[in-house]
């Protein structure tokens, strides 16, 4: 296999890696295909099954005892395939409130979070809207694998 960036060669393993990092800390896929380029700085990762995986993340998310963090909020949003602007339409407060909620600078009441768990739990998420690729999160949560196995498995650690 050779390199996209610079036509190096590519190694790859199998191993542990840190779904979306700093945005979903407490998240880590078991088992998946690390590539990494002997010549320069590229590196990637093969996730299967990229939708059952967030499905799988949101699920657990939903169903968590602990308030949850800026970064879950938006998580949760995106997975749902909502703007910022459609998220607020739906919950009937204004953009500039979802904003804070996700930025940390307000706290979502409970009333709230418990609708954004059960949206999560029981809507299927619109398509066309992509998930990003930044989040912020706290890093105080039990941390959390992702085992593919047929579909994937979240379990807290």
């Amino acid at each position: 296999m050779k390199c996209p960036e610079c036509g190096g060669k590519v190694t790859q393993r199998v191993g542990d890696y840190p779904y979306l990092g700093e945005e979903l800390p407490n998240v880590v896929l078991v088992g998946v295909k690390l590539r990494t380029c002997t010549e320069c700085e590229f590196s990637s990762v093969g996730i299967p099954k990229l939708v059952g995986l967030h499905k799988a993340i949101a699920e657990c998310l939903a169903k968590a005892t602990h308030q949850l963090s800026p970064g879950e909020i938006r998580f949760l949003r995106k997975y749902l395939g909502w703007s910022g602007r459609d998220f607020a339409r739906h919950f009937g407060v204004s953009a500039e409130t979802v904003s804070r909620w996700e930025n940390g600078k307000n706290t979502m009441g409970a009333t709230a979070e418990r609708l954004l768990r059960l949206s999560a739990l029981t809507l299927d998420p619109i398509q066309e809207y992509p998930l990003p690729d930044n989040f912020s999160m706290r890093s105080d949560k039990p941390g959390v694998r992702a085992t593919l196995h047929g579909s994937w498995k979240l379990e807290v650690a």
